[in-house]
């Protein structure tokens, strides 16, 4: 997958999870709903202003726009909390060794 795809699906995901419309985000950034809608499908990349105010308006960093890795982990992180509720000491100790083998392949 291409940059302003990543880029557009990453935005995408932050303003669902931030509960805006389209409507409501682009009003908030100073874009039309038009422009975000191709932002966020990947047609196009935003300005570096336009970063900017993305950026601004969800009160983050703009590296953290191109953090394309964080919402599956935040994902990963919540299933895995779920399955932690049902571990014993023995098998939290199995994934241990587990994990070192796999660190020394």
């Amino acid at each position: 997958m291409g940059l302003r795809k990543q880029f557009g699906h990453r935005l995408l995901s932050i303003r669902q999870q931030r509960r805006l419309t389209q409507e409501q985000f682009a009003e908030l950034v100073g874009i039309s709903v038009d422009f975000l809608s191709l932002i966020e499908r990947g047609i196009n990349a935003p300005s570096f202003e336009t970063l900017e105010l993305l950026a601004k308006r969800l009160d983050m960093p703009v590296a953290r726009l191109f953090m394309f890795d964080d919402v599956p982990l935040r994902r990963r992180t919540t299933a895995l909390v779920g399955i932690g509720n049902n571990l014993t000491p023995q098998s939290i100790s199995s994934l241990r060794r587990s994990k070192t083998r796999a660190k020394r392949q």
